[in-house]
């Protein structure tokens, strides 16, 4: 069992070799994100929406968050209420006293008297606590007025529709707002902007949000229109309310409210206010096969050019009903989540702004591996595109993917794929946090897309090259100026099946090592009826005693150097026949040539894609259990893993043909 244990072990080496900063990389668990298919519409609403809304709550409830302080001496230092306390005290400390990357630790040790970066004072207020006593941060920018008045909430602010203004101020960071609700109407806002009809439109839509806050919902209302609809569409979107639920409300409150009252009585009324806020989602029909888009010069084709399969699903007549015709529904629809807007947003927060320049400005350079801008894959992009790097601004993303069955049952068999982007120049503590996680497209199921992902990809890759090549006029509230931001993906996440689908490397048979590619070691067993993958005593140091070990592995010694893993340019060469959208037809462990492959820089990455480790780690240690402790059908230990085993000559010790049993 030891050398069942040492083969093991070897096979996790090869994956932390192809995931060198796997801890940063870890994908979310996506069935927390949509919790049913019944409820996935507005879901889907409510991810678009979310940042709208709590941007409002957070910012009307700031005071009371970051000021509460009845976890400091009660909570234990290993609970979670103890840890997020500290991350608001951190926060509250940097913005109000840490120009130079350090404050004063208010531990039992330091008393104030030293000052640390962020990540020392968290851990020495974890493992030691606060001081005693220390109930006004004065050392860290907590003035005597604002700590007596800390413990309360503050109602004006704590009031949700107070900070509309705010909101408004946030969506639309180039036109100015002047005075209140009831001075807000009565002239449209004026600005200093060229006649281009992007900037036109925003206007336009700003005009009718100001319109729409000046109205009360009925005389003498202690709500406006667009404070209402807010408020009531997060509870629609918070408790997964269904539309027809949300209008019987509307139509109720209607009619509860004054005559006169202007609430809506329908809830798609509601939706297209809340769509003028932003972030919305475009629908774009697709092949029910995975063939194409009907998206752009294609979008009013009714059939497949591909495999001639119609977009629009058979409609069911109804003989008593010659004169409502039904409505035509897709087959498939891609739900796409444009980009642009959800980067600009990052900036439209000044502490979020500059929190995106901490990768730069404020992350300590000591040679240790916190984040993925300590790694060598984010120094060689930055070494490679001076022009990029040289504004901390430019975002590095991250792409993440895996399907889920969105019903929370496993009788039936569904799987869509959500695609998200990860902003990497926030910090650690801030960037694996499910809010920043940016989704941008939902595959729609009822299977994978499998190699077929590149074709809804398209709409996202399309957008990463613009924001590339040209980039996105945004306003940086830290700043307070406009900038060119651009963006960069600089590697994916996923799990190994995952890996094939985005990469086009098939990760089965023969060839199935990404790392190895052709150079390969594979052994295919004659009584397992499977592949066995060897060799991973290539990636130790030369010098290494398991490299001469031939009884704990397969009788041989290793004096091989570990293979080179392939570049883009290698990559690109060996596909140079295989067009894009287009399965590959020859023989070859590459199934196709990867829609990535159309940014500019992506042959130019180190590090094009990593493993999900948290997949990766379960199987392992699924198998170790399961071997050492016997169990039926979990076991690696078989009769026909011995006789493979016998054939190869190795593990005399584990040769027996008879069947293993729990105390062997």
């Amino acid at each position: 069992m030891a050398a069942v244990v040492v083969r093991l072990r070897l096979s996790w080496h090869v994956f932390v070799f192809s995931i060198n900063f796997r801890l940063q990389l870890q994908l979310v668990d996506l069935s927390k994100l949509i919790p049913s298919a019944t409820e996935l519409q507005d879901q889907i609403y409510l991810l678009s929406c979310w940042l709208v809304v709590n941007s409002t709550n957070l910012r009307a409830n700031r005071t009371t968050i970051v000021m509460d302080k009845s976890w400091m001496y009660v909570a234990p230092r290993t609970s979670l209420e103890y840890a997020d306390g500290v991350n608001s005290f951190l926060d509250f400390a940097f913005a109000k006293s840490g120009q130079d990357g350090r404050i004063h630790c208010p531990c039992i040790v330091c008393h104030n008297r030293y000052k640390h970066p962020r990540t020392t004072v968290y851990d020495h207020l974890i493992c030691d606590g606060f001081q005693k006593g220390y109930s006004q941060w004065k050392y860290q920018g907590e003035n005597s007025e604002a700590s007596s008045s800390s413990m309360m909430p503050n109602e004006e602010e704590g009031n949700y529709q107070h900070d509309i203004t705010g909101l408004l101020h946030d969506l639309f960071p180039t036109f100015p707002i002047e005075g209140n609700s009831q001075g807000m109407g009565e002239h449209e806002v004026e600005a200093d902007l060229d006649t281009d009809s992007t900037m036109q439109n925003e206007k336009n839509k700003f005009n009718d949000l100001l319109k729409e806050y000046e109205q009360k919902v009925y005389p003498n209302s202690k709500y406006n229109k667009l404070t209402c609809f807010v408020h009531l569409y997060h509870l629609k979107c918070l408790n997964g309310w269904s539309n027809k639920s949300f209008t019987m409300l509307l139509e109720f409150l209607k009619d509860l409210l004054p005559d006169g009252n202007f609430l809506p009585n329908k809830a798609n009324e509601v939706k297209k206010i809340m769509a003028k806020l932003g972030l919305g989602y475009e629908k774009i029909h697709a092949c029910p096969n995975g063939c194409m888009l009907f998206w752009k010069d294609n979008e009013k084709e009714q059939m497949c050019s591909i495999c001639g399969a119609s977009k629009w699903k058979p409609i069911q007549n109804n003989l008593e009903d010659e004169v409502c015709l039904p409505k035509k529904k897709a087959m498939n629809i891609l739900r796409w989540f444009p980009l642009k807007p959800r980067l600009q947003r990052l900036f439209m927060s000044s502490k979020t702004a500059d929190l995106m320049k901490w990768h730069y400005s404020k992350r300590e350079k000591d040679g240790k591996l916190r984040h993925p801008a300590d790694a060598l894959a984010w120094k060689y992009f930055d070494k490679k595109y001076p022009e990029f790097s040289r504004d901390p601004r430019n975002v590095r993303l991250a792409l993440a993917s895996d399907g889920f069955n969105p019903f929370r049952t496993m009788n039936v068999s569904y799987s869509i794929w959500p695609v998200f982007v990860i902003p990497y120049n926030l910090p650690p503590w801030y960037v694996m946090k499910q809010p920043n996680f940016i989704l941008s497209l939902i595959i729609p199921g009822p299977k994978g897309p499998g190699n077929k992902i590149d074709v809804y990809m398209q709409p996202l890759i399309e957008e990463l090259q613009e924001l590339w090549d040209v980039g996105v006029i945004t306003f940086d509230a830290s700043m307070n100026e406009n900038f060119q931001t651009k963006a960069a993906v600089l590697s994916t996440i996923s799990d190994f099946p995952g890996y094939a689908n985005l990469s086009g490397w098939s990760t089965k048979g023969e060839y199935a090592c990404p790392l190895c590619a052709f150079d390969k070691t594979s052994k295919w067993l004659d009584h397992g009826r499977k592949w066995c993958y060897m060799g991973h005593r290539r990636w130790l140091q030369t010098d290494h005693c398991w490299r001469k070990d031939t009884r704990s592995f397969d009788g041989r010694e290793e004096l091989r150097n570990a293979p080179i893993p392939p570049s883009g340019d290698l990559v690109l060469g060996q596909l140079k026949d295989v067009d894009f959208l287009v399965d590959n037809l020859e023989k070859s462990p590459w199934k196709k040539k990867s829609i990535f492959f159309r940014l500019p820089y992506w042959k130019t990455l180190l590090l094009r894609h990593n493993l999900d480790v948290m997949h990766i780690e379960k199987n392992i240690c699924d198998n170790i259990v399961g071997t050492l402790l016997g169990q039926v059908g979990k076991s690696k230990d078989n009769m026909k893993a011995r006789l493979d085993l016998q054939k190869m000559g190795i593990r005399e010790e584990l040769n027996s043909p008879e069947k293993p049993s729990a105390k062997q």
